[in-house]
This record gives C-alpha cells, structure tokens and sequence, in this order.
C-alpha cells in the first residue's frame, strides 16, 4: 500500500470536518502527481512540495506548518495504519490528554520484521522505565496532538528520530 490508499481510507472512514495535508517530500515517483488528483477532487485536501528530499521531520513541519486547524493528527503515508483508528484517538485526545497515539503492537500481530519489533520493545521498555509511563510503540506513525506542543519541543532530528522525539 500506499498514499493513494492511505488517502483513499482516511476519505472513506474519517468522520467530521477535517482538512487532509499532503506532504511530498522529493519523491521520483507519481506520489505529487496522484496527490494533486486528489487535492483538485476534494476541497479539504491541500498538497505541498518540498523539491528535494530533505527527510521525515522537514516534511511534517512543513504538512504543519500550512495545516489551518490546531489539532494535528499525524499518519504515515504507506498505508501502515487504518484510518479508522483516527475518530478514537482523536476522541480520546479530546477528552484532555497532550498527545493519543496509535500502536502496532496493541492486538494481532504487525508485519515488521523481527529486529524492528525487538528494537521497538527494546527501547520501549527502556523509555518507559525512565518516565513511569507505558508506551508500546514508540516510532508510532500515527498520533494526535496540538501543533503549539510540536513548535514548542524545538524537535532537532531530522528523519524518523521524529516519532520518539515527540514522546
């Protein structure tokens, strides 16, 4: 899978008012080209282009960066996540936490190889020792916050470093 899927999915079984921002980050495929099709079929889709490929958290404070809406509910574009979880965690988000995630490791099991899984446990389990908090995934893809939290952290890593940098 991928974006057209994870577009398609999040069209299909997202409830509410939403606006759905599409970061290209210098891809050599069709990527831009499909996500324009969508951005011309549908007014709350807006897509942006970064000419060159400049890594994962570039390319989210860009997608933030021009999102209208304060609350930001972030999901990688490869279709790893079903666009139904996004309704609960938002729910949940609502209701007063900083930030809802979603796991890959809460019920059946994922497609990940075995040394992502370990690693991701691994570390998981350290993170978690350190802050008295029980996080189960910690390069989840998707997750929910507000926007002021993802400027005020002043992030530094530049690529996937993205996910438990925002822990």
């Amino acid at each position: 899978g991928g974006m057209p899927e994870t577009v398609r999915d999040i069209l299909e079984n997202v409830k509410g008012k939403y606006e759905l921002v599409i970061v290209d980050d210098g891809s050599t495929d069709k990527t831009l080209e499909l996500a324009r099709k969508f951005e011309r079929k549908h007014s709350n889709i807006k897509v942006f282009l970064q000419k060159h490929n400049l890594g994962k958290r570039f390319a989210v404070d860009t997608g933030i960066k021009n999102a209208s809406c304060d609350t930001i509910v972030l999901i990688d574009g490869d279709y790893t996540y079903p666009a139904r979880y996004i309704n609960p965690i938002v729910t949940r988000f609502v209701e007063g936490f900083d930030m809802v995630y979603g796991s890959r490791f809460s019920g059946k099991r994922v497609n990940l190889s075995f040394t992502h899984v370990l690693g991701n446990k691994l570390f998981a389990f350290l993170y978690n020792l350190l802050t008295f908090r029980r996080i189960t995934d910690l390069t989840s893809g998707l997750r929910v916050f507000n926007r002021i939290r993802y400027f005020v952290l002043g992030l530094e890593s530049p690529n996937f470093g993205l996910e438990t940098e925002l822990m």
